[in-house]
């Protein structure tokens, strides 16, 4: 069966694994920097918290992108994607409420940035699961 969401999913999910796993890396690379911090005696209590945060939504977002993937061109899946777009939508609100609560005055116009383009393949992937819920 070949579904009008299929080229959507597959796409958003692609991009979705290959910027997930850039973030996991990423957040793995800047634990060690967490350990070097506190290794100097500079409090990382706040920064810790924050930082497993990321980490766990950078691998929600990793299953998000394989799940779009598996099932870009099954109906039965097209709920279920649906859903994982609004909660990974969710997460990048409460990131941005974070950032909002934390920094404070050091929010600048790429934060506002980052969370624009962190909304677009949550979105698309709600679109392509939609299309394939009405096919």
């Amino acid at each position: 069966m070949n579904l009008p969401g299929k080229g959507l999913l597959k796409v958003s999910g692609i991009l979705l694994v290959i910027f997930a796993g850039i973030a996991v890396v990423a957040g793995a690379l800047a634990f060690g920097g967490l350990a070097l911090l506190s290794a100097m005696g500079i409090p990382t209590g706040l920064l810790t918290v924050l930082m497993i945060y990321a980490v766990l939504a950078a691998l929600f977002s990793l299953y998000v992108g394989v799940m779009a993937i598996l099932g870009a061109n099954k109906k039965e899946k097209a709920g279920q994607l649906f859903m994982l777009g609004v909660i990974s939508i969710a997460l990048v609100a409460l990131d941005l409420i974070f950032s909002l609560i934390w920094l404070g005055a050091f929010v600048t116009a790429m934060t506002w940035v980052g969370a624009m383009f962190s909304l677009v393949l949550p979105i698309l992937i709600i679109v392509g699961a939609n299309k394939n819920k009405v096919a």
